[in-house]
């Protein structure tokens, strides 16, 4: 009885999660509009179901809201407000080049910027961006923008774990009461093989075949334990907000070095970058590129900050 009993809670609980699923994806409602009638849905649900009083839902659904504007609407605005500035001072587009202007190999570059980019995105951002970015410049260099979208997606599965500024694993230690430090330890301990995998997955899609591999093994292999080795450390050490940030920058820097030093010798699916990708950048010019990050990252820590 009590088995049946807890079920039908776990039932009830997922009613509104599942609703949102039908409304936004089959029915093609407005998100406001489905999100209203979900919110009325869960308020009905948590009297009826789980007892709660009228005063004791409303004011879980004002906790909610205040919660959906900070930190997330805000973190959404910094992480906007950082891109355009990057754009707009021409940094993001130096980034490009100096990431594209490293190696033709498509492999190599999947790895740079659907995996080790795309994971700095996500850790600084989220929402989103992690996708959108790294896909666009891989559609630029040749890539299907089909093909492009779906390996930045699959690139961008683990590293949402700690999105944002580690907002998923804060919020989760926040409504669960557990602390953040061994939560997010051990959240990247259960990623850790993930993060390994992954980059053969990317090489394998971009390839066509597992043969794919051959020639970029040990730089596909470096460039996952570089991004799980500093996650783990950080998570444990310092908390929620970091991992992921120190894992990707890692990373990159790991793919740079390796493919300096031992490159793969036949290069598959190369691309003529284009000239526009190919000129010298000077020192001043690519630490200048980089100034927006650095001065609005703080805009995106605030929020951990404070907390």
């Amino acid at each position: 009885m009590k088995c049946m009993s807890q079920g039908l809670l776990t039932l009830l609980a997922v009613i509104p999660i599942i609703w949102l699923i039908l409304s936004l994806g089959v029915f093609k409602m407005r998100g406001d509009l489905a999100c209203l009638i979900g919110l009325v849905l869960t308020i009905i649900l948590s009297m009826v179901g789980f007892h709660f009083s009228g005063k004791e839902s409303l004011s879980a659904a004002l906790e909610g809201i205040v919660m959906a504007f900070w930190p997330i609407i805000y973190v959404i605005i910094a992480a906007v407000f950082t891109y355009n500035a990057s754009t707009e001072s021409g940094g993001m587009n130096t980034i490009k080049e100096m990431l594209t202007s490293i190696t033709g190999d498509m492999r190599i570059l999947v790895l740079l910027l659907a995996w080790g980019f795309g994971g700095f995105l996500e850790a600084i951002a989220g929402f989103g961006t992690a996708v959108a970015i790294p896909a666009s410049i891989l559609a630029v260099l040749g890539m299907s923008p089909v093909k492009a979208a779906i390996i930045c997606l699959i690139a961008n599965t683990t590293p949402t774990a700690f999105g944002a500024i580690g907002l998923p694993v804060t919020t989760l230690a926040q409504v669960t009461g557990l602390d953040v430090k061994q939560l997010s330890f051990v959240v990247t301990l259960q990623l850790s093989i993930l993060i390994i995998l992954i980059p053969f997955c990317l090489v394998t899609l971009t390839g066509g075949s597992f043969r794919s591999i051959k020639g970029v093994f040990w730089i596909t292999l470096a460039s996952g334990l570089a991004f799980s080795i500093p996650e783990i450390i950080v998570s444990k050490y310092l908390g929620a907000e970091l991992p992921s940030i120190a894992g990707s920058l890692i990373c990159i820097v790991t793919i740079i070095l390796l493919v300096k030093v031992i490159g793969p010798k036949k290069p598959k699916n190369k691309r003529h970058l284009p000239s526009r990708l190919k000129k010298e950048l000077s020192l001043g010019c690519r630490l200048f590129s980089f100034l927006p990050l650095l001065f609005c990252l703080p805009l995106l820590y605030l929020p951990s900050m404070i907390a």
